[in-house]
């Protein structure tokens, strides 16, 4: 494309538009870079960290999710720092790409317009605390991969590249990696490029099973590599219990009312902060029933939306940041919303004015509706407005005051759900169980992992064990086995003693103790009684 094309009259204020979008997200994102991280970011950043060291995941570090995200986050390490800034500022870049190769998909597949918008819808969707924007949960990296793919898919079918079908099933299968949902994007492409070949010639079997083996192959070779670590380190039975044993478990948990209903008060809230952009994509939905200009590929846009939207769906438990999956299929539906809009129009400046004013108008309503949380709140006054009274800020202090008062060869024990703690202290983990939840659910394995984390801690004689007394870092159901609590209240006091506590009263106030004044029993009372949230930090008795 010309550098003339692109700046014609009628196409400069589209993407000066999305440009102005695009830098207001940059800006929003760069703010709020400080942001403490959540514990799913956490885990990621401490089992990346441990990557770096040598040390393969579900070897000392338990997790479901494959370990693509945490090969991510040791590049992100490497590059940008062992830091939560570093982290978000790689978040940020990566958010970018998305929206460049978005743009990318749906100019080639429609037209300019809908590739502008597109992106640029986009990159609103995914700033919006509604998905958890701000915080680079492994979804933003499946959706990269997922894109990526995409595009290199639709380059190789027209240029009917081997090498570029290879790259887009290696790109794909790297998704997959990075998190067990992606394989749906992976098999929604494999179908698209056997139907494509086969319209192409519909009686050659073998010349089509030939044409698609390299996306095949490109596909698997991050899964096969992977296996191929694990059986070599004699470590697949860790590996495959943990990403498919201990999974398939966790998806079966949450009954289908239950389920539903988490859905609905997910995508309200997106719903809410976005609802023009959205309706613009309702529009792109409904408009193949008028508008013979999208039919084309509107059949790969609807499948590429179904295929999204089943992506969330594995265990029913809607977290707000899996809808992040869906929202390239609900941008580029955004964006084909829009070029229908404009397209019965029959002069390019009435076009081109038109889409400006629709476009403007559903970004600052979006904008608008969350403009205290994009412009006005501090970080910590973010993390709380998305996550509550969740002790992530506090999670900071105490890693700090840890980091000073051991050494490197130390274990620091995290009771609850807390890694980004070990990952702040830059200190091992003495159990590798990160979360407490899987302990706690009412599954086969639980009371086993239990009395594995309880073997753990013993044996290696953690300095300071901390104690965190939220329900959210913990998800103890009527079910649960009591055995935990039961050891962990005998262990602390016969082996530790109190060295620091943070007691949050408020959305803005956490109390700090350290030392004798921790010890004081006022406090420790304080925090440690049911309804109270903090944290209580014991260091082992000499």
């Amino acid at each position: 494309m010309s550098a003339k094309k692109i700046f014609q009259y009628e196409n400069l204020w589209l993407w000066l538009l999305a440009g102005a979008t695009l830098a207001i997200v940059c800006l929003v994102r760069l703010r709020l870079l400080g942001v403490a991280l959540e514990r799913d970011e956490g885990e990621y950043a401490y089992i990346g960290q441990q990557l770096l060291k040598g040390v393969l995941p579900y070897t000392e570090s338990y997790s479901m999710k494959f370990p693509g995200i945490y090969i991510v986050y040791a590049i992100i390490l490497t590059i940008f720092g062992h830091s939560h800034t570093g982290i978000h500022f790689a978040l940020a870049l990566a958010n970018l790409a998305s929206a460049f190769l978005l743009f990318q998909i749906g100019r080639r597949l429609f037209n300019k317009t809908v590739g502008v918008s597109a992106g640029a819808s986009f990159a609103v969707i995914t700033l919006s605390p509604a998905v958890q924007g701000l915080w680079a949960n492994a979804e933003h990296f499946v959706v990269l991969f997922a894109l990526a793919g995409i595009l290199l898919t639709l380059s190789a079918l027209e240029k009917d590249s081997k090498p570029q079908l290879f790259l887009a099933g290696l790109a794909l299968g790297f998704s997959f990696l990075i998190k067990q949902h992606g394989v749906l994007f992976f098999l929604f492409v494999f179908i698209y490029v056997c139907l494509f070949y086969f319209r192409k010639d519909p009686g050659a079997l073998q010349r089509i099973i030939l044409k698609v083996t390299p996306f095949v192959a490109g596909g698997l070779t991050p899964l096969a590599l992977t296996a191929v670590i694990y059986i070599g380190t004699n470590n697949f039975g860790a590996f495959w219990f943990w990403t498919f044993e201990y999974a398939s478990e966790y998806v079966s948990l949450v009954p289908l009312a239950r389920g539903i209903n988490l859905f609905v008060r997910a995508f309200g809230r997106i719903l809410q902060a976005n609802w023009l952009v959205l309706l613009l994509s309702l529009l792109g939905l409904a408009s193949v029933a008028w508008d013979k200009s999208i039919r084309k590929n509107y059949a790969f846009s609807f499948g590429f939306l179904a295929i999204s939207f089943l992506a969330i769906i594995p265990g029913l438990y809607f977290r707000p940041h899996y809808f992040i999956l869906l929202t390239p299929a609900l941008a580029l539906f955004a964006g084909i919303g829009l070029s229908v809009i404009v397209g019965g129009l029959s002069s390019r400046r009435l076009k081109t004015f038109a889409a400006l004013c629709v476009l403007s108008v559903s970004f600052a309503a979006s904008f608008y509706q969350q403009k205290e949380f994009f412009f006005a709140y501090s970080t910590l006054e973010a993390s709380r407005y998305t996550y509550g009274l969740n002790p992530f800020p506090e999670s900071l202090a105490i890693a700090e005051y840890i980091n000073k008062n051991t050494d490197e060869e130390d274990a620091v024990a995290i009771l609850g759900s807390e890694p980004q703690i070990n990952f702040y202290a830059r200190r091992r983990s003495a159990t590798g169980f990160l979360y407490m939840y899987p302990l706690m659910e009412n599954h086969k394995y639980a009371r086993l992992m239990q009395e594995s984390m309880i073997k753990e801690i013993e044996s290696r004689q953690p300095k300071f064990i901390v104690f965190v007394n939220s329900g959210s870092s913990w998800g103890i159901r009527p079910s649960s086995d009591p055995l935990l609590f039961n050891w962990q209240r005998r262990y602390i006091m016969e082996n530790y003693e109190l060295a620091g506590l943070a007691h949050i009263l408020s959305r803005d106030k956490t109390i700090y103790k350290w030392g004798t004044n921790a010890a004081d029993t006022y406090w420790r009372s304080i925090v440690a009684s049911s309804g109270n949230i903090g944290m209580l930090v014991y260091k082992r008795k000499i």
